[in-house]
């Protein structure tokens, strides 16, 4: 129990080290002294700081997993489906924004054995997000649009959700997943208005 404890206080202070000065910067030697523990103990659990780094990573894509992958199971409904993973990757990039500000900057930063690993995982993801866009366009409930371009703008919008989100500014994380859900697939121009607008400008 106590070996368990130790791995996830590392983890966990790596995070933090890693989020306050970048994986290049922080060294095990910061890690040490954080922990109050010996290089000995921390390599007991973690090959290299390259090791540990991937560690990091890869729980972020399990925990994405994790959130993302009952709710096939809970809804038929394509929609339902996007709507919802649309918002579980919200709710856990803003609950998680130390551990996912460490994945989008250090993640170049991984050994190519590891990185090939993070980069399969990756893929995953896009898959799953791309496949429930191709079933709505089956559906005929997109407008044409370029699959693979929607899909990196989506998670255009969701990953960058971490990095400006505040508490207390007005907005809880429901609220934020929503909004994404709302303005990713219905836009934020007022159709008519917009129209209008295009057709007096013809005119002129």
């Amino acid at each position: 129990m106590r070996k368990v404890e130790t791995r996830e206080r590392i983890i966990k202070k790596a995070i933090d080290l890693f989020y306050q000065k970048g994986f290049a910067k922080a060294s095990i030697r910061d890690l040490v002294k954080a922990l109050k523990l010996t290089n000995a103990a921390v390599y007991n659990h973690f090959k290299s700081k390259d090791h540990l780094l991937y560690v990091i990573i890869d729980r972020m894509q399990s925990l994405y997993f994790e959130r993302v992958n009952p709710i096939s199971e809970q809804y038929d409904n394509p929609l339902d489906k996007l709507k919802n993973i649309i918002r579980q990757h919200t709710s856990l990039a803003i609950e998680n924004k130390k551990g996912l500000k460490v994945f989008f900057d250090d993640m170049g930063q991984l050994s190519p054995k590891f990185r090939r690993e993070i980069i399969t995982q990756e893929r995953n993801m896009y898959k799953l997000l791309k496949t429930q866009l191709m079933e709505l366009q089956k559906k005929g409930l997109l407008r044409p649009v370029n699959i693979p371009l929607a899909t990196f703008c989506c998670f255009g919008m969701l990953n960058w959700s971490h990095r400006w989100y505040k508490k207390n500014r007005g907005l809880t994380v429901e609220e934020v997943g929503s909004g994404i859900v709302d303005i990713f697939l219905y836009g934020i121009l007022n159709k008519e208005k917009s129209a209008n607008m295009q057709n007096s400008n013809k005119k002129k």
